[in-house]
C-alpha cells in the first residue's frame, strides 16, 4: 500500500494519527506500506510509533497495490502565507497524485479534512485527488460540505471520527506512563496542567501578552497546581525556554523536552488538563478522557471541537481574552474523569468500523 499525508516533518500530530490508522488498517488488511514522499524524520518516527502500536515495524514495500490518502487537514488552507500554502499544496501533494496514476492504483481516502479553499487551482487538485478515489472518509461535517462543493457526490462521502479516536493507553510503552507519574508526582493532590503555546510565539507581541496574563491569573486563582511546558516536535526547546521566561511569575512551571510521539501522549495522559494551541496535542488529551483547553490558529481546529460538542472550549488567538480563558479553563481543571469513556468507545467504534470499510472497498477494487 502506498500511504500519503502530511508526511513532511516531524509533528506530533500528523506522526500520531498516520501511525495510528495504518497500524489499525495493517490489522484488518495485513498490508505492506510504502510512503513514497515521506521525509526522512517522519518516516523514523512512524515506523518507531508504528513499532510500539502494532507490535511489529512497517515492512517495505515496492510492488504497490492500492493506496491511500491517509488522515490529516493538509487539503484546507492555512490563515496566513496562504499563496505559500497552495504552491506547496500543489506541488507535494501533486507528486501523490501523479504517482498513482503513474502506476493506476486504486486509492481511498481516509480521515481528511477538507477546506477552506480559496485558490482555484487548488480547489481543483483537490477535486481531482478525491473523485478519484473509490470513497471519501472525512472528519467533520463541514469537509463533508466542502467535498460536495467540489462536487463530489454525497453518497461517495463518509464522516468518520479523527484518526486520533484510534489511540489508547495501551500503545504508550508502560515505561512511559511510570516515567510520566513519578516526574508529576501524580497523586500528591495538586492538579498538573500542560502549556503547549508554539503558535502564539510566533503572533503579535499583544497576543503573547495576553496568554501570559491569562495563564498567570488562573495561577493565581488556584493553589495546589504545577504547570508543564511541553512541545509537540522536535527543535522547540528553545520556545518552551523563551516562554517559560515570560512566565517567571508563574510558580512551580517546568519544561518538558520532547522525546518522540508515545513519549509526548505519556505526558498528556498524565496532566489534569492542556492548554494548547494545536489541534492534535488538544484530542489526544480529549480522547484520553480530559477536556482541552484551545486558542487556536486554524479554523480547521475549531470545525473538530465542534464536532465533539465541546466548542466552547475553543477560541481563536485573536479573540482570546480574560473572561473566556477563566471560564474553559475552569471547566477543564474540575472535570470529573471517566465521563466521556462511553463517548470515546463509542467514536473509536465507528473509527475502526470505517478503517474495514475503508480496507473492503480498496481492496475489491485492487482485484
Amino acid at each position: 500500500m502506498a500511504l500519503h499525508g502530511a508526511v513532511y516533518g516531524q509533528n506530533f500530530g500528523d506522526v500520531l494519527i498516520q501511525a495510528l490508522f495504518y497500524s489499525c488498517f495493517a490489522k484488518v488488511l495485513p498490508l505492506r506500506v510504502s510512503l513514497p514522499f515521506a521525509s526522512p524524520g517522519f518516516l523514523g518516527d512512524f515506523n518507531e510509533t508504528v513499532l510500539h502500536i502494532h507490535g511489529q515495524s512497517p515492512a517495505a514495500c515496492e510492488d504497490l497495490a492500492l493506496a491511500c490518502w491517509g488522515p490529516g487537514g493538509y487539503f484546507g488552507e492555512r490563515p496566513f502565507q496562504k499563496a505559500e500554502w497552495h504552491q506547496r499544496l500543489r506541488i507535494f501533494h501533486g507528486q501523490f497524485l501523479t504517482f498513482l496514476r503513474q502506476h493506476s492504483l486504486p486509492s481511498v481516502v481516509y480521515g481528511v479534512g477538507v477546506g477552506p479553499l480559496t485558490d482555484d487551482e487548488s480547489r481543483e487538485f483537490v477535486r481531482q485527488s478525491l473523485s478519484s478515489a473509490s470513497h471519501v472518509f472525512v472528519r467533520d461535517a463541514q469537509s463533508c460540505r466542502e467535498a460536495i462543493g467540489l462536487d463530489i457526490g454525497p453518497d461517495k462521502i463518509s464522516v468518520t471520527p479523527d484518526a486520533i479516536f484510534l489511540l489508547t493507553l495501551e500503545d504508550v510503552p508502560a515505561a512511559v506512563l511510570e516515567k510520566y507519574a513519578r516526574m508529576f508526582a501524580i497523586g500528591d493532590g495538586r492538579r498538573k496542567i500542560g502549556l503547549h503555546l508554539p503558535d502564539i510565539s510566533g503572533e503579535s507581541d499583544a497576543a503573547m501578552e495576553r496568554a501570559v496574563d491569562c495563564i498567570e491569573s488562573v495561577a493565581g486563582d488556584y493553589d495546589a497546581m504545577d504547570f508543564y511546558l511541553i512541545a509537540d516536535g522536535p527543535y522547540q526547546e528553545g520556545q518552551s525556554t523563551a516562554l517559560r521566561e515570560k512566565l517567571r511569575r508563574v510558580p512551580n512551571i517546568s519544561v518538558v523536552q520532547y522525546r518522540g510521539v508515545l513519549d509526548l501522549v505519556g505526558a498528556i495522559s498524565c496532566l489534569d488538563t492542556v492548554v494548547t494551541t494545536k489541534l492534535h496535542v488538544g484530542l489526544c488529551s480529549f480522547v484520553l478522557g480530559r477536556l482541552p483547553v484551545s486558542i487556536y490558529q486554524h479554523p480547521k481546529v475549531l470545525e473538530q471541537y465542534k464536532e465533539l460538542g465541546i466548542a466552547e472550549q475553543c477560541c481563536s488567538i485573536a479573540a482570546m481574552n480574560a473572561e473566556w480563558f477563566n471560564e474553559a479553563f475552569e471547566r477543564a481543571v474540575d472535570f470529573r474523569k471517566g465521563i466521556l469513556d462511553t463517548e470515546i468507545a463509542a467514536r473509536r467504534g465507528a473509527a475502526m468500523r470505517d478503517i474495514r470499510r475503508a480496507a473492503s472497498l480498496i481492496n475489491s477494487d485492487a482485484r
